[in-house]
């Protein structure tokens, strides 16, 4: 797809330009908890991956490094100079990437719990998917590809979700927000997913496959970057953050607890509280 065509949500028009990347398996709009403590003083636009464009194939991506590049792509159409990074999951992980590429490209980052996960388990993952074994290892793969698609309504969809642990930090109003966001309603009323789980699956069996780019070019990245991660997180692990720290110090940290991977759904205020303080010190410095 060219880059003008990708699909995009606009949350507000006003202020530095700021751009939020989402995690694998949810919609922009799940997160507008969080934009909406935002919006007032950025101007916030957020791209929709590859599972929302409706023809792209996930057979096609071997590594996240599309991603990136469509990101790139993206910000060129979209901003005019350099302009705030913010993203969660694959989402930090490629705007990471992309500073890496292109610093000049962005003013600061605000990552929420990056997908990085220590050197070593790159270059395992790597022998495993070149193997074809990525889709047999890695732990979220099976259930993801058996999830149900179609529910008769999205409060049977809630009643649902709310049973679920990888939930149980959400709050009921936010798991309906985010329920919302990743459904259609079909001519019987049935709440459809939105995010094909092939994608989902594609997007977990491709991971870790760029870190080792991270780890070896992370010295040198100048952008001010903070990174919000939890203190459950299967995702970014606290010895991440260490050694991210020694190879760059200038990197700032904040650990949040009692949140899952899923943090900036969780704790949407703090996490936006957090993400204002940063960016005021650094824009405004």
């Amino acid at each position: 797809m060219k880059a003008d065509q990708i699909p995009f949500t606009e949350f507000s028009q006003k202020g530095k330009f700021l751009h939020f990347a989402h995690a694998n398996g949810y919609h922009p709009l799940a997160y507008s908890p969080l934009i909406n403590e935002l919006k007032e003083n950025y101007r916030i636009i957020a791209m929709h991956l590859r599972p929302f464009w409706g023809n792209a194939d996930p057979n096609a991506i071997h590594s996240w490094e599309p991603f990136t590049q469509d990101l790139l792509a993206f910000l060129d159409v979209h901003s005019k100079g350099a302009v705030i990074g913010t993203g969660h999951s694959i989402g930090a992980t490629i705007t990471m990437l992309a500073a890496l590429q292109q610093p000049q490209r962005f003013q600061a980052l605000v990552l929420f719990d990056p997908v990085i996960f220590p050197k070593w388990m790159g270059i395992y993952w790597k022998i495993a998917f070149k193997s074809n074994l990525a889709y047999r290892l890695h732990p979220l793969t099976k259930n993801t590809l058996k999830r149900r698609r179609v529910y008769p309504s999205r409060e049977a969809m809630f009643a649902s979700y709310r049973k679920k642990p990888v939930f149980a930090y959400i709050s009921d109003d936010n798991l309906r927000i985010i329920i919302e966001a990743l459904t259609t309603i079909d001519a019987e009323g049935n709440a459809v997913l939105k995010y094909a789980p092939e994608w989902e699956a594609r997007i977990y069996a491709t991971s870790m496959l760029r870190d080792g780019y991270i780890w070896k070019h992370i010295n040198r990245l100048e952008v001010p970057l903070l990174i919000i991660y939890s203190e459950n997180s299967n995702a970014f692990w606290e010895s991440s953050a260490k050694t991210l720290q020694r190879k760059n110090p200038n990197i700032h940290f904040e650990r949040i607890p009692n949140c899952s991977h899923l943090v900036p759904l969780e704790k949407p205020k703090l996490v936006a509280a957090l993400t204002k303080q940063f960016l005021d010190g650094i824009l405004d410095s």
